[in-house]
């Protein structure tokens, strides 16, 4: 890679000098005045451009983007864009029961909720448990109004009002900002 402020027409080549702490002929002393940095053209022929990876959730390298695990994350995510709902269940039943620790478990229980809102079941009782399971192991997540919304309203379809009504009041007092606080 390159870092070229300004293309340099004088020299062939540049030698570099690193110094452990101070740089002799860059320091300030307190007689001389301020210099002007080095100002030249860096080639490090062979090398990438410097790539952090991707950090899990304690800021480690993430080694598990190159297995199955995230293959199957990018299959569901393009079947829901296809609108294949069932197949994408499946798929995530399928994921989560292969890997159950998952650094996707968290956006495959999600895209699970989603897919079977969008089905539009009659029977409420499977996103009634897979929101109540989802705010149980993920409650500081920022989608939890959303969930809370889906909870509220799949007690509504149930004609359960009073756990409609808890979980429409949790989303107005917990999260008045949110976009599902005024719905």
């Amino acid at each position: 890679f390159v870092l070229d402020k300004y293309p340099s027409m004088i020299a062939d080549a540049w030698q570099i000098v690193g110094y452990k702490e101070q740089i002799p002929f860059l320091s300030q002393n307190s007689q001389e005045e301020q210099r002007g940095g080095l100002d030249f053209p860096v080639r490090i022929e062979g090398e990438a451009m410097p790539m952090m990876p991707e950090l899990n959730s304690d800021n480690r390298p993430l080694q598990a983007t190159r297995n199955r695990d995230f293959e199957a994350y990018s299959d569901v995510i393009k079947l829901m864009e296809r609108k294949a709902y069932i197949t994408a269940i499946n798929d995530i039943n399928y994921a989560l029961k292969e890997n159950p620790d998952s650094v996707f478990r968290r956006d495959l229980t999600y895209l699970r909720i989603i897919a079977m809102i969008n089905l539009d079941l009659e029977e409420q009782e499977p996103i009634i448990n897979a929101a109540q399971d989802w705010v149980r192991a993920f409650s500081a997540d920022p989608d939890v109004p959303e969930i809370l919304y889906i909870l509220a309203n799949s007690y509504n379809k149930e004609n359960i009002p009073s756990e409609a009504e808890h979980y429409y009041k949790r989303i107005s007092d917990e999260y008045p900002n949110s976009r599902f606080s005024p719905l």
